[in-house]
């Protein structure tokens, strides 16, 4: 099993495209349609307006800092719970996916060129957001499963793949263990989320050929992104 690692050196490049998106309508128009439905939002509804303010990452972030600093998790569990309940990552999740960046230094440097160079099939997309990069690997043809801990990004998936099916596995991390093997195992933006990234460094490193970790900015800024925990991964290790 090989583990490649690709850091956050192309943030720098990544953050100039990110007003650059190339926006999925149908999937956008879904969305809309499930996030109303699934916060019940009758007599308010979000409109796109709104969920192009929600896609903002500046903003997101700090919808997501006052929802960390509001609850204060210090736990494990604690951490995990605000990662279960939080609503605001969601767009922001799913139109960072849609940028150029993604396209250009993501799936086509990163991950396609494992998947055509090793003739791979299986993908598990672990933590996979909104789940846009793995409708994308879904799209090109591979067979993908998506895994994920926070309960509108699974529902959210479970619902766009019956109503445009597409056929694509959810796991839901809070009552699923990850029992099949996959010749690719994708952790984008993950890593750095994990209180103690070991036991699940392990697990999937047994489940794989390949495990690619694909960290977002790593920094740990108290007023900014106090969710992000440091790592360090060394010949193949945490």
């Amino acid at each position: 099993m090989d583990i490649k690692t690709i850091n956050s050196q192309y943030l720098q490049i990544k953050y100039k495209y990110l007003e650059q998106q190339i926006q999925d309508k149908e999937i956008i128009e879904k969305a809309l349609i499930f996030f109303n439905k699934y916060y019940n939002l009758i007599e308010h509804p979000f409109t796109l307006k709104d969920i192009n303010k929600l896609s903002n990452v500046d903003f997101s972030i700090k919808l997501d800092f006052l929802h960390w600093k509001s609850i204060n998790p210090i736990t494990e569990n604690e951490v995990n719970k605000f990662y279960r309940d939080t609503p605001f990552e969601f767009f922001k999740n799913l139109f960072k996916n849609m940028d150029i960046m993604h396209y250009e230094k993501i799936i086509s440097e990163a991950i396609l060129p494992i998947l055509k160079n090793e003739k791979y099939k299986t993908v598990l997309d672990y933590g996979g957001g909104s789940g846009y990069q793995s409708i994308l690997l879904h799209k090109l043809g591979y067979e993908v499963t998506f895994a994920e801990i926070n309960k509108i990004s699974i529902e959210w998936m479970k619902y766009v793949t019956k109503e445009l099916n597409f056929n694509i596995k959810v796991i839901d991390l809070n009552k699923e263990k990850i029992v099949d093997n996959y010749d690719l195992i994708i952790l984008k933006d993950v890593i750095e989320h994990l209180v103690n990234p070991n036991p699940t460094f392990d697990l999937l490193r047994n489940k794989t050929k390949d495990l690619l970790i694909i960290p977002d900015k790593i920094e740990k800024e108290e007023d900014y992104l106090p969710m992000h925990f440091l790592y360090n991964i060394k010949n193949g290790k945490l």
